[in-house]
């Protein structure tokens, strides 16, 4: 049970045994990815519950990237901006999903990263862009350029508002995302 966690090693020969593995960012992501999945599609987790989690890591973690970030960060942030009349779906998600890792990164804390990164792949599972109306899109860019302006600026307090303003944006359209797929049979 443990080797199939990516917990222990077992290798056979004279220098062999059962080793403990250090664990690695992404193993522990996929786990707590496999993990949340289960309990969202369960009664236990719903979509409330995933931005609630959004919101209790990524909104100090805002705060926190606005005084750690560097100018490679802003960079990268800057990178996954997009325009919303535009919209490929297929990498707008992806856009998205970068823009909130490099903030987190930028936060400086890598456990922040391992705890957030499973929500994405959830959302991401869980939810079709593709059925968001595209006014979502005009307000997740308008969303994350204020992010961005309060992270470059360096001012904490205007992206943790920035970020809880983002995080309330999205809860409509996910909730009514997320009940369309729960009617939907099969």
């Amino acid at each position: 049970m443990l080797s199939s966690q990516n917990l222990v090693t077992t290798t056979r020969g004279v220098s062999g045994g059962t080793f403990v593995v250090h664990p690695e960012p992404g193993h522990i992501s996929s786990y707590l990815q496999a993990s949340f999945s289960l309990m969202t599609t369960s009664t236990s987790g719903s979509v409330r519950d995933l931005l609630e989690i959004r919101e209790l890591l990524e909104v100090p973690a805002a705060g926190l990237a606005a005084t750690r970030r560097t100018a490679a960060h802003l960079e990268q942030m800057r990178a996954t901006l997009f325009d919303p009349r535009a919209v490929d779906v297929g990498h707008v998600f992806e856009d998205n999903r970068n823009f909130h890792v490099t903030l987190l990164v930028a936060a400086g804390n890598p456990m922040l990263e391992a705890m957030t990164r499973p929500m994405f792949g959830v959302l991401n599972e869980r939810f079709v862009r593709d059925q968001a109306p595209s006014r979502f899109w005009f307000r997740v860019d308008r969303d994350h350029r204020q992010i961005l302006a309060a992270i470059e600026a360096g001012d904490a307090d205007a992206a943790r508002q920035a970020q809880h303003e983002h995080l309330e944006h999205l809860r409509a359209t996910y909730t009514r995302i997320d009940r369309q797929r729960r009617r939907r049979p099969g």
